[in-house]
């Protein structure tokens, strides 16, 4: 629910938490001390605001997009995703074709030659 902060003429703040709806019925309150109509305290509510800072498509990144991405997966899904992406170092090498050879065993040849 949002807060609504309040400042009376006698100088007293106070803010009241209630529904949109609640607060566009009656939106003026009365100050608990001197019962007297109390002004919207906008500068309170703007500094006391918690906004998501959005970047701009010149300052966006793949990094950034891969994080947003990954904050929206459930925790499954990233097990999945790591298990794809290391699947490779798991299994056993495929058979290459006729006269090619991989580097490690070109680096093997080398040191026995030298």
């Amino acid at each position: 629910m949002p807060e609504y902060s309040y400042l009376c003429e006698c100088g007293h703040s106070f803010s009241i938490i209630e529904t949109m709806t609640k607060h566009t019925k009656k939106p003026s309150q009365k100050c608990p001390i001197c019962k007297k109509k109390a002004k919207r305290d906008y500068s309170t509510d703007f500094c006391s605001t918690t906004t998501a800072v959005r970047l701009n498509d010149s300052e966006l990144n793949v990094g950034h997009l891969a994080h947003r991405n990954t904050e929206r997966m459930s925790n499954d899904e990233k097990a999945h995703l790591t298990y794809e992406h290391n699947k490779y170092r798991t299994e056993s090498p495929k058979e290459l074709p006729k006269g090619m050879k991989r580097g490690k065993d070109v680096l093997k040849e080398r040191e026995k030659s030298e």
